[in-house]
């Protein structure tokens, strides 16, 4: 399917050597019941069959986009790449082990109420290598008014990228990008992103399902206790200034 219009959402897809991941991962975006979408590969310098895949997948549908790295960047700059080339208003991302639910990104749009939210998040369901639901994260229904910069930018969401949207513009307007070649990249960008946000969104749904495997360098135990870790001493410092 080709869109002749703007999409509403970008989808950036991060891979490296996650070929036998890799199918699964663009299947559901290709599902997506928002179908006005577009999915951005960035290949990062793998050495696998990944972009052979991608390539094939673009065949079928041409929402579909491959960019592909000559030098390995991380996972922090190849969603730079991806975000630099978006052309929706919307960005999202999916880790390409992971996989996404058909009615993700039409309930993030829709709970975006088009263009009035900065970001709009979703829950997540952690799935071992068994297929066994380990954890599931499902935050309520809310909207948070950020437009006096009260609210705290550790505590007011997950830190993770890919169960969310985010207005375009919040990267590019300010100038905040990921960090390279640096673990937990989300650690080090999602509080300045919300500083910068006046509306925050949050939807009562699990539609994202992080596979959690041996390698994986994305959201884990590890990061979790980083994130609270940096609200502690957030929290701590707050303190010593009153």
């Amino acid at each position: 399917m080709l869109s002749q219009t703007k999409p509403f959402v970008s989808v950036i897809v991060p891979i490296f050597n996650t070929a036998d991941y890799l199918q699964r991962c663009l299947q559901s975006l290709l599902a997506s019941t928002l179908e006005n979408i577009e999915i951005i590969c960035v290949d990062d310098a793998s050495t696998d069959r990944s972009a052979e895949i991608v390539a094939q997948v673009i065949e079928q549908d041409r929402r579909v986009k491959l960019i592909r790295h000559r030098i390995n960047l991380g996972q922090g700059g190849a969603r730079n790449t991806g975000i630099a080339a978006a052309q929706a208003d919307y960005v999202g991302g999916v880790d390409s082990d992971d996989w996404v639910s058909p009615t993700m990104y039409e309930k993030l749009f829709a709970a975006s109420g088009g263009s009035s939210a900065d970001i709009v998040e979703c829950g997540y369901s952690q799935i071992g290598h068994n297929g066994h639901v380990l954890r599931v994260y499902k935050p309520q229904s809310l909207q948070v008014d950020n437009t006096g910069n009260q609210i705290n930018i550790f505590e007011a969401n997950r830190p993770s990228f890919c169960t969310k949207i985010w207005r375009r513009t919040l990267f590019t307007s300010n100038d905040i990008w990921f960090p390279e070649k640096t673990l937990f990249e989300d650690l080090a960008t999602t509080p300045r992103l919300v500083a910068k946000a006046t509306d925050i969104r949050f939807i009562e749904d699990c539609p994202y399902n992080y596979c959690k495997r041996e390698g994986s360098s994305t959201f884990s135990a590890s990061e979790s206790t980083c994130w609270t870790t940096l609200m502690l001493r957030y929290n701590s410092g707050l303190s010593r200034q009153k």
